[in-house]
């Protein structure tokens, strides 16, 4: 990993997926990510792009609160179905996996990203990058008729796992198409609901294998593999999985890092990259300059030195991003953060 490569979580505030690509290859030229669109509507939710194999099976309904329709009389022929679909695309059948496609209409940032490439090439990349949902976010979001979270319920969590891994697969494959290598992040804030007294029958073990589950393609497939939490959480549970980049909060969250500094080190130590979000995505990038973050960085560094992670160690595997999406922010701030990100990135390549 280059010192000092940046890049961008995925969402943006724009409604043109034109604007999103210039500030993209602007700001972040050398691990360009395509862009969610959230402000666009609600088929770019953060949720939905990622149903669509659900949806036109009927497995899935509901705009605006989608769930399983476990009621309709014919859900046991259309899960049937699912399955089947499943292992033909799990066996290599190319028809059968773009069933797990992103519709046009929800992902206008990621056809836009594909044509733009196909049209001028890769440029300066390095990398290219790809995101989607993870399980726990999903399957909190996605529930049965009566509102309980899918993630909850075995059969349908499994349903879920098999077409967020399949997503995933997909995905890989179309980037992977330009010849360079692929980073897909997995980003999955419910991880923060580890450990809390509101989700007490979350299960560690089980929250690992479902990450690896979704995982276990895109590593099969040449993939880096990653995952994004912009919250404080158990962060043995993603340095006890496969994960091999970890992106974090670094602005706000760097504390509950450290805590697990001897499990970061373990992590380093198998080649890990942690990605640090070290640029706020809120109105506190307005108090800072790309040399404060610098400074704070430097900080970081001294204190994870402190207990026994050498320094050059975290910058060889280290990448930098905003700390979290900005697709829920205005377009001017959202292109603050991306120019205080492009000139960070060099005053760290220099350290």
């Amino acid at each position: 990993m280059q010192q000092g490569i940046v890049t961008g979580v995925g969402s943006l505030p724009y409604l043109e997926s034109s604007r999103a690509l210039e500030l993209i290859w602007k700001t972040v030229p050398q691990a360009p990510h395509w862009a969610q669109l959230p402000m666009s509507g609600a088929e770019e939710g953060f949720s939905n792009q990622y149903l669509q194999a659900l949806i036109e099976l009927g497995l899935v309904t509901g705009e605006e609160a989608p769930y399983f329709d476990i009621n309709h009389p014919r859900w046991l022929d259309r899960v049937t179905e699912f399955y089947e679909i499943y292992i033909a695309a799990a066996e290599g059948d190319e028809k059968a996996l773009a069933r797990f496609a992103f519709p046009r209409a929800a992902a206008k940032g990621f056809y836009a990203f594909i044509e733009d490439l196909k049209q001028h090439g890769t440029r300066e990349a390095r990398f290219l990058k790809g995101q989607l949902s993870g399980p726990l976010t999903v399957g909190f979001q996605l529930t049965s008729p009566d509102k309980r979270a899918s993630y909850y319920d075995p059969q349908l969590k499994d349903i879920l796992l098999k077409n967020l891994a399949l997503h995933a697969l997909w995905q890989v494959k179309t980037l992977k198409s330009f010849g360079l290598p692929v980073i897909m992040v997995v980003d999955d804030p419910g991880l923060y609901a580890y450990g809390m007294s509101t989700h007490v029958t979350l299960n560690r073990e089980e929250i690992i294998s479902d990450l690896n589950s979704v995982f276990a393609g895109i590593k099969e497939e040449g993939a880096l593999v990653g995952t994004h939490v912009c919250a404080a959480t158990d962060w043995t549970l993603l340095f006890d999985s496969n994960v091999e980049i970890i992106n974090f909060d670094a602005y706000e969250f760097f504390e509950s890092m450290k805590v697990y500094s001897s499990q970061l080190a373990s992590f380093l130590a198998r080649g890990g990259i942690l990605s640090w979000g070290l640029v706020p995505t809120s109105q506190k990038v307005l108090t800072e300059s790309p040399e404060s973050l610098l400074q704070r960085f430097k900080q970081y560094l001294a204190v994870l030195e402190g207990r026994g992670i050498a320094p050059s160690l975290i910058l060889k595997q280290s990448m930098f991003t905003p700390s979290c999406g900005t697709g829920t922010l205005s377009v001017e701030l959202a292109e603050r953060i991306y120019k205080t990100l492009a000139e960070v990135g060099p005053l760290i390549e220099s350290l």
